[in-house]
């Protein structure tokens, strides 16, 4: 892996959905490797089909544990529900594969088409959207390799613990949910005897891989996407800066999705009045199309800067120790008010008394 991707002195073509590329094709689901039959789709049904396998058997394992030990089973059907999630997301971005395919074409020729190269401005607008989409989609992606691996290195670790100190080895798998104690429920005795155990241990490790895999790539997807849309919009603006000459005053913003409704401001701040009744009409139509602002359609809320302040704000509002602290706030401010008052009363006292 190249780590320069991190840094701005990467190739600006090569940071094209970096992240989503190195996660979904490390497991043969990058739309643009499966829209053609190849061996991504070998790669990639072979991963479906193993995750598939874990998932049940998870799902199986959680619920026959529910008879004994509810704080197992739990524990096990939890981790069950994200890889179920996951093994979701795999479907649906095979099933689209073709038309996200398209959709990176396109957007690719949209933005590294232009005259990016020669514009120094516009380059610099598309490198800081690639930038800080290549890096926040790192962060989560590293973090979630890390702590699957260190599931995955627990019970060896353990046991070696046990054999330095003399003690009887305990072989277990992974994770809770595929611990040799619970999975007999689910999986046949002899895999988890020699000399099958180790390959039953390297199957379970590779699942919990293949859900942060394709979590990092889906969620990485989606946040480029927006952040690909956003330098978009930024750019149309510059255009319109470079067709038509602009007033004084212009206010940038660089949120999605008031990205888009900035283009209003732009495209009214500019001379148009000069222009001819055509280039005038156009101006007007960008200024009404601009007062709604894009929004991406997902379940249950529109994803926005509005959206996730008021989030915050409710989070703070019902914050035990913020409300203590605000009330705790308020009651210094009383007393303070309070002794004010008190001071300004003597020295009045003290004036009728002279």
């Amino acid at each position: 892996m190249n780590f320069r991707f991190l840094s701005r002195t990467f190739s600006l073509h090569d940071y094209y959905f970096y992240v989503p590329k190195l996660c979904l094709g490390a497991l043969g689901f990058w739309p643009l490797d499966t829209s053609e039959p190849n061996a991504s789709n070998v790669w990639a049904w072979m991963n479906l089909i193993i995750l598939t396998i874990g998932v049940f058997t998870e799902i199986h394992a959680g619920c026959s544990a529910l008879r004994t030990d509810l704080e197992l089973a739990l524990d096990t059907l939890c981790p069950a529900g994200t890889s179920a999630v996951t093994l979701l997301k795999m479907a649906l971005i095979y099933y689209y594969r073709k038309d996200l395919a398209w959709v990176l074409k396109r957007m690719r020729g949209f933005m590294y088409t232009r005259d990016v190269s020669i514009n120094t401005v516009k380059e610099h607008i598309v490198r800081a959207h690639a930038v800080m989409a290549a890096r926040l989609n790192f962060i989560p992606f590293v973090m979630g390799f890390i702590t699957c691996t260190s599931y995955n290195l627990k019970p060896l670790l353990m046991t070696l613990i046990l054999y330095v100190q003399g003690q009887e080895p305990m072989w277990k798998l992974p994770f809770n949910m595929t611990a040799s104690a619970l999975f007999h429920y689910s999986m046949p005795s002899f895999l988890l005897q020699a000399p099958y155990f180790p390959l039953t241990y390297i199957f379970t490790s590779y699942t919990g891989y293949i859900t942060i895999f394709m979590y990092g790539g889906c969620d990485a997807f989606y946040f480029e996407f927006c952040s690909n849309i956003a330098a978009l919009l930024e750019l149309l603006q510059n255009d319109l800066k470079s067709i038509i000459s602009f007033g004084e005053g212009l206010i940038k913003t660089f949120k999605f999705p008031s990205q888009s409704v900035q283009l209003a401001t732009v495209a009214f701040g500019c001379d148009w009045l000069a222009c001819n009744p055509r280039l005038r009409r156009y101006v007007l139509m960008i200024i009404l199309r601009s007062h709604r602002a894009i929004n991406m359609a997902v379940p249950f809320f529109a994803p926005s800067l509005v959206t996730f302040t008021s989030i915050l704000q409710t989070s703070v509002d019902h914050d035990p120790l913020g409300s203590k602290k605000s009330e705790r706030c308020s009651n210094e401010q009383v007393e303070a008010k309070d002794g004010e008052e008190e001071v300004e009363k003597e020295k009045k006292r003290k004036k009728v008394e002279n």
